[in-house]
């Protein structure tokens, strides 16, 4: 089952999807002056096509976790969306 957590703590927004078993992570901090944010790891659907490169598949299911992690509203929509490729 696809999962998506978003944590806010001391200033740190932690996203975490998992799917096909394996947790994929992305870590948004603020820059040392505080002006910026930026990404500790890769955007999510980046790390989803690394580890699915070869699935026939993989620009759909992308599209869907890049949706996942902009548009809060239609996110259930789209965890259902992502479960049909597990």
């Amino acid at each position: 089952m696809a999962k998506f957590v978003q944590i806010y703590e001391n200033r740190v927004e932690k996203s975490i999807l998992t799917f096909r078993g394996q947790d994929f992570t992305c870590t948004m901090v603020e820059d040392e002056d505080g002006g910026n944010i930026h990404s500790l790891e890769k955007a999510l659907e980046f790390q989803i096509e690394k580890a699915f490169h070869d699935d026939e598949n993989i620009e759909e299911i992308c599209a869907i976790v890049e949706d996942i992690e902009i548009d809060g509203y239609s996110r259930l929509e789209q965890l259902e969306e992502l479960e049909n490729f597990e």
